[in-house]
């Protein structure tokens, strides 16, 4: 039986494995059945490991299943969404918090789950990550 994150990340620092390496490997199992098929599932992906962390973790995935086809397409794509401009998570949203407090929100939980909103049209292409048309939008929510 797999196990689970946070034991692996414990017992990687009993190997003196450093900080950062044993919490990555503990993400890494985490998300080791993560969803790979939709853009959406590979922005969470991006989101989780980001540019520095995406190949090590690609690596991982094909280890545990080198028969399966199509990692090439799957690495190209992912590597696709560090693209300056492409959205794949709040902090590469073309708007910020500041730029919706000067639209006429205020700062609090809607402001959050403004942006979150905005996040989750441009990453379904419901959105362009234009700043006019997230202003616009984030004004009728």
């Amino acid at each position: 039986s797999p196990v689970p994150p946070e034991e692996a990340e414990r017992m990687l620092l009993r190997l003196a494995w450093g900080r950062d390496a044993a919490a990555l490997v503990s993400r890494m199992i985490a998300h080791r059945d993560a969803p790979l098929g939709t853009h959406a599932d590979r922005c969470r992906l991006a989101d989780a490991f980001g540019p520095e962390n995406i190949v090590q973790y690609l690596a991982f995935r094909r280890a545990l299943a080198p028969e399966a086809a199509g990692w090439d397409e799957l690495s190209a794509r992912l590597a696709a969404l560090f693209t300056p401009g492409v959205c794949y998570n709040t902090a590469t949203l073309a708007v910020n918090g500041g730029d919706l407090l000067r639209a006429g929100f205020v700062p609090g939980p809607a402001l959050g789950a403004a942006l979150r909103a905005l996040t989750d049209a441009v990453v379904a292409g419901r959105l362009p990550n234009e700043k006019a048309a997230l202003l616009d939008a984030a004004r009728r929510l």
